[in-house]
């Protein structure tokens, strides 16, 4: 399953030589793609109909979460050839980001089964690897999809940037299997995963194979303040700062609180309504939502973990 536009391109350039070595290797490839979302997850339930042995997703972390949507909690093995711009996926379950690389993993046949994220909103039932948003940084996600430049890892910054005008702290009540937490926050995470923004450690004890969710809230910060703190999220060494609350849950509720107030912005103003939730840095659904971890609810090619089963894809 290819995302061709993943990457500035780099998903549809990689595809003909990933092909190739995967036929090399006598693997019978069936491809799928088109020209949009709906259409690949239409063609993938196609051949998921028809039987298949695993799941290949050449792109970015979009083209594994639509895979994803479809191959968690069943035997399907997922491989991922990493080949966007922030690639957060394969950075959390620790996944070569090397194509070539990726490619041995999956030819390997070795699988590990990992933990997913289970969202459920009125929408439906989402899953997710990585980490899911609900704060600046999910406007940030927003604004970072809609960018056309810079390409690459820059893109996420340059979003950031470019959406300080809606810094705010926002106010939530969560439910952490059963407890109730009120906070103020300009940034909270909920992570399967450990990155997300290509490469920004928000939750860097987030293990896969725990069953667990960790969840990480930055309370209201002042944007040069906020702006220090990023080296340390980029280091996964933010923890020990006063302004960051973690905790670990089996089940999270995230949901909109009463009024905002706290220091952040003051210039712009502190209050403001959550904005919707994202995760895998794709649009998932408006808040409330409420999140459970699966545990090896996914079985990934090349992914190393404290059970390693081998098959052959």
């Amino acid at each position: 399953m290819t995302g061709g536009a993943a990457g500035s391109g780099r998903a549809a350039r990689l595809l003909t030589p990933v092909l190739a070595r995967l036929r090399a290797a006598g693997v019978a490839v069936v491809p799928v793609g088109g020209p949009g979302p709906l259409s690949a997850e239409r063609q993938l339930r196609e051949a998921l109909r028809h039987g298949v042995d695993a799941v290949v997703a050449l792109g970015g972390d979009g083209t594994v979460h639509l895979a994803l949507q479809q191959v968690a909690a069943t035997p399907v093995r997922l491989g991922v050839v990493p080949a966007g711009s922030g690639d957060d996926v394969a950075r959390s379950l620790g996944l070569p980001r090397d194509a070539d690389a990726a490619l041995d993993a999956v030819l390997a046949g070795h699988w590990s089964p990992v933990d997913a994220g289970l969202l459920d909103a009125p929408g439906g039932e989402r899953w997710f690897l990585s980490v899911l948003c609900a704060g600046y940084d999910a406007v940030v996600a927003e604004r970072a999809r809609a960018l056309r430049r810079p390409r690459g890892p820059a893109r996420y910054p340059a979003a950031a940037v470019a959406a300080l005008p809606a810094l705010r702290a926002r106010p939530y009540r969560l439910v952490l299997d059963g407890r109730e937490v009120q906070e103020e926050a300009v940034l909270l995470a909920v992570g399967s995963g450990s990155t997300y923004g290509g490469g920004l450690r928000i939750c860097p004890g987030a293990d896969p194979h725990d069953g667990l969710l960790d969840v990480v809230l930055v309370r209201p910060l002042a944007v040069p303040r906020l702006a220090a703190l990023l080296p340390r999220i980029y280091a996964g060494s933010h923890l020990g700062h006063p302004a960051v609350v973690a905790h670990r849950a089996r089940v999270v509720r995230v949901e909109p609180a009463g009024a905002g107030r706290g220091p952040a912005c003051a210039a712009r103003g502190t209050r403001a309504a959550p904005p919707g939730a994202w995760a895998d840095g794709e649009p998932v659904a408006p808040l409330p939502v409420t999140v459970r971890a699966v545990p090896g609810a996914v079985r990934v090619l090349g992914a190393p973990g404290p059970r390693h089963v081998a098959s052959r894809a």
